[in-house]
């Protein structure tokens, strides 16, 4: 009889190592329905903007923030010309102003239609609430009936679209280069700079190149992507895992496949040469996956 021992079953990773295989995992962090975003900066002055970011999202958008950081970012040295932070604004988001301090008519979880229920502060006059994790009425009180179950979840995702609105596309993607181009390459996080330094060497070959490069996972600009890739003449995906994640969720969202993938999944991050050389088989060979690896 066969028989399957669960308790022995690990993912075989590589902890000192890098990857980029935990994109799909922040994207489904957990059981259930619920609103949340994820971030992925591509190098170290983006990490410090979108963390910086993130913690104004969670409060006005009140949901969990993922900053996908990989361990290549983290454990590199890098040069800048200094981060400018004048232009940086605490946001605490939407904050009750209560009629009256004696009054007990605060809804922490009234219905909006932007999805974002004013919050209190501790200790702020008129601002005393119950609430719970389990499902609950405006007032916070547990309920499982099911007309207030319908509007309190049209409610808590309505935040992903007001979230999708907001955010401005400087922080959701960026098109390096030309905008039309020969060659699309298209890729998420710490791939950056290596893609980067290869764009020139691959135009030496006779084609323009430009990089799409996405950076908010969810809410997911999926009409600006899409648009871009609508005009893309070839495209390459470039992600440091096994499974094309990013290209996954762009299938998902925009129901568009890119043409070619070029994979790194050695626990090491990709260097400029192999995204020249895993770029130029892909295109070459007509490989529709080509993993690439100096090992």
């Amino acid at each position: 009889m066969p028989r399957t021992w669960a308790s022995g079953l690990r993912h075989p990773g590589l902890p000192t190592r890098t990857e980029q295989a935990d994109l799909q995992f922040a994207l489904h962090p957990a059981h259930g329905d619920f609103p949340h975003i994820v971030v992925a900066p591509g190098d170290i002055d983006e990490a410090f903007m979108d963390s910086f970011e993130s913690f104004n999202w969670a409060d006005r958008y009140q949901m969990p923030v993922v900053v996908l950081l990989e361990k290549f970012l983290a454990s590199s040295m890098f040069t800048n010309d200094g981060i400018d932070m004048s232009a940086l604004k605490i946001d605490r988001g939407l904050i009750h102003q209560p009629v009256d301090a004696d009054g007990d008519g605060y809804r922490r979880h009234a219905l909006t239609a932007d999805g974002i229920s004013p919050r209190t502060l501790p200790g702020m006059p008129g601002g005393i609430f119950s609430t719970t994790s389990d499902e609950h009425d405006p007032e916070g009180h547990i309920t499982e009936g099911i007309e207030n179950r319908i509007a309190m979840m049209r409610k808590r995702m309505a935040k992903l679209e007001t979230a999708a609105r907001e955010i401005p596309a400087s922080s959701k993607f960026t098109l390096h280069g030309p905008r039309q181009a020969d060659l699309t390459l298209v890729a998420w996080g710490a791939t950056k700079g290596a893609i980067l330094d290869a764009m020139g060497e691959l135009e030496n070959d006779g084609r323009t190149v430009n990089y799409l490069q996405i950076r908010l996972m969810r809410p997911f600009p999926a009409n600006a992507v899409a648009a871009i890739l609508r005009n893309a003449r070839l495209t390459v995906l470039i992600e440091n895992n096994y499974s094309a994640q990013l290209g996954a969720l762009i299938s998902e969202q925009t129901a568009m496949a890119l043409d070619h993938h070029v994979l790194k999944y050695d626990g090491r991050p990709f260097s400029r040469n192999e995204i020249v050389e895993g770029v130029r088989s892909a295109l070459s060979e007509q490989k529709k996956e080509v993993m690439v690896s100096h090992a």
